[in-house]
C-alpha cells in the first residue's frame, strides 16, 4: 500500500467531516484511512460512522477509527503512526482538507523513494486564502530556525519513523518541527519537493493562535538542548537578531535616493568617532 492517511480529532465535527469527505471522494484509493479521536463529546463519532457508511466499498475496508483519550496531539498521531501500514504516511487533521479530488492522483502518477515528499499548502482563514507555503529548495538549518513543513502536504516514508522514532508527546506544538530538525537536519534524510497545491490548512489550529507563541519559544527552547543543535543555534539567533535591528537600514541602502546621505552620515559618524576618542 502507497499511503497511509491520518486524521486526529477532538470536539470538532465540522472540520472532520470536511476533511473526511475530501478524503473519501478522491479518485485515487492506494491509501488506508486512519481516524483518531480524541473521545470527542460532541457529533464526531456520529460523523466518522456516517461517512464511512457512505464511503466506496472499495475503501471501506481500509478505514479504521478510534475514539479514546489520548495526552495530546502528538501523541493522538503516534497512534495512528504505529496502526499504519503504508508506505509513505500524510497527516491531515480535522479542518484540513485535500484541495481537489484528483489531487492525489496526481501526486502518486509517479514513483516516489525519498524519505520526504513535500507539496504546497494553501493557507486559509474563514474560507479565505491568505498564502500558499512553499518548501524550500535547499533544507537547511537556517530555513528550520524560522520555519518549518506544512505537515498536512507533506508525505513521510514510514521507515523513518521505524528509524529515527516517533513524534515527541512531551512536546505540545512543536512535535512535527522537531520531527523535522531531527530527520532533516541531523539525519540527512532524502527529500524531493512536488510543484502541487495538496492541501488546505485552516489558521484556526493551535500554532497559529497568538497566544502559544510563549509555548512555540518555550518548545524550540528545550529541542534546541540537543548537542549538536547547542553548537550553532547561537550563531543564528545572533544572525536573526542583527537582521532585524538592521532590517530598516538595508532597506534604506537598497533605494537609490537614501545611499548617499546615508553615505555622508556614516562618514560624518566615524569622524564624530575620531574626535570623541
Amino acid at each position: 500500500m502507497q499511503l497511509s492517511i491520518i486524521t486526529i480529532n477532538q470536539n470538532n465535527e465540522d472540520g472532520l467531516r470536511k476533511t473526511m469527505t475530501s478524503v473519501l471522494s478522491q479518485s485515487w484509493v492506494d491509501f488506508e484511512y486512519i481516524i483518531i479521536d480524541g473521545a470527542s463529546t460532541d457529533k464526531s463519532v456520529d460523523i466518522i460512522e456516517e461517512e464511512i457508511n457512505n464511503a466506496s466499498k472499495s475503501l471501506i475496508a481500509k478505514i479504521q477509527y478510534t475514539s479514546e483519550a489520548d495526552t495530546g496531539v502528538f501523541n493522538a498521531m503516534n497512534k495512528g503512526i504505529i496502526c499504519a501500514k503504508g508506505k509513505y504516511l500524510l497527516f491531515l487533521n480535522s479542518g484540513d482538507f485535500l484541495v481537489d479530488n484528483q489531487v492525489l492522483e496526481v501526486v502518486f502518477k509517479e514513483k516516489h523513494e525519498t524519505d520526504i515528499v513535500s507539496c504546497k499548502c494553501r493557507v486559509s482563514e474563514n474560507g479565505k486564502q491568505m498564502f500558499v507555503t512553499s518548501p524550500p529548495t535547499n533544507y537547511t538549518f537556517g530555513f528550520f530556525f524560522s520555519n518549518s513543513l506544512a505537515h498536512q502536504a507533506t508525505f513521510i516514508k514510514k521507515t523513518l519513523f521505524d528509524n529515527f522514532g516517533l513524534y515527541r508527546d512531551d512536546l505540545k506544538l512543536m512535535g512535527d518541527w522537531e520531527f523535522f530538525v531531527r530527520t532533516i537536519i541531523l539525519g540527512s534524510a532524502s527529500s524531493k519537493n512536488l510543484d502541487i497545491i495538496l492541501s488546505d490548512y485552516n489558521m484556526d489550529g493551535m500554532s497559529s493562535d497568538n497566544t502559544n507563541q510563549n509555548l512555540i519559544a518555550k518548545e524550540k527552547k528545550m529541542i534546541y538542548e540537543d548537542k549538536v543543535l547547542k553548537s550553532f543555534v547561537p550563531d543564528y539567533e545572533f544572525f536573526s537578531k542583527y537582521k532585524s535591528d538592521n532590517a530598516m537600514m538595508e532597506w534604506a541602502g537598497s533605494k537609490k535616493l537614501f545611499r548617499l546621505p546615508i553615505h555622508i552620515i556614516y562618514k560624518l559618524i566615524l569622524k564624530l568617532k575620531k574626535v570623541f576618542k
